[in-house]
């Protein structure tokens, strides 16, 4: 169900509920990590990675638009963009690495392997509620820079909150980051890569 503005006549003038935001077109927002990456339920028990050490490095954005990350289409005929001048790619080198980490990879700046990436979609769509969206293409590589896995993983956030607010944007990119980081963790094809180092560079393969 649609949320409604309400709207009051006071004295001369008209003021809208949320006061100016309601008329805003366009909003510039900081991006400000806003999920619990210690509560991620990560399958981190099943992890198959032995003792390799993982270095999160270039993360680059692919995206057409970079600035752009949330709509508000709750008026189809008045529809409000969200746009940061923020390093998206950046952001999301941070966040991934500590969602890694919380999980249980070990994340080191000299690794065993290097987790490479291109940021495809960071969005977030206000209708009824926050559908935020993450979908990264990931490369593992070893030391020699050769591709040992590689896949497109994504995640999704999704809440309700008041109309065209800045943290509820912040919240649901937040969200999906955090699930692309557990789901990337959860890929068995991922694990089986991270199992392959370990079992490669153990004394009884030497």
């Amino acid at each position: 169900m649609k949320r409604v503005l309400v709207v009051a006549a006071v004295g001369f003038g008209v003021l809208f509920a949320g006061g100016s935001e309601a008329l805003e077109k366009s909003r510039k927002i900081a991006l400000v990590w806003r999920a619990d990456t210690a509560s991620a339920d990560s399958g981190a028990a099943v992890m198959k990675g032995g003792n390799v050490k993982l270095s999160v490095g270039v993360i680059k954005d692919g995206r057409t638009d970079p600035e752009r990350i949330g709509e508000n289409r709750e008026n189809t005929n008045f529809i409000r963009t969200v746009v940061t001048s923020d390093d998206v790619a950046a952001f999301c080198k941070t966040h991934l690495s500590d969602v890694l980490r919380s999980t249980g990879v070990i994340v080191a700046d000299a690794g065993d392997v290097v987790l490479v990436g291109e940021v495809l979609e960071f969005f977030v769509s206000e209708e009824s509620m926050y559908e935020g969206k993450v979908r990264l293409k990931l490369t593992l590589l070893d030391l020699q820079g050769k591709a040992l896995w590689e896949a497109v993983v994504s995640g999704r956030g999704k809440r309700f909150g008041r109309s065209f607010k800045t943290e509820n944007y912040q919240e649901a990119v937040s969200e999906a980051l955090l699930m692309a980081g557990v789901n990337l963790v959860k890929d068995a094809s991922f694990q089986q890569a991270l199992a392959d180092v370990s079992r490669q560079s153990s004394p009884a393969s030497q």
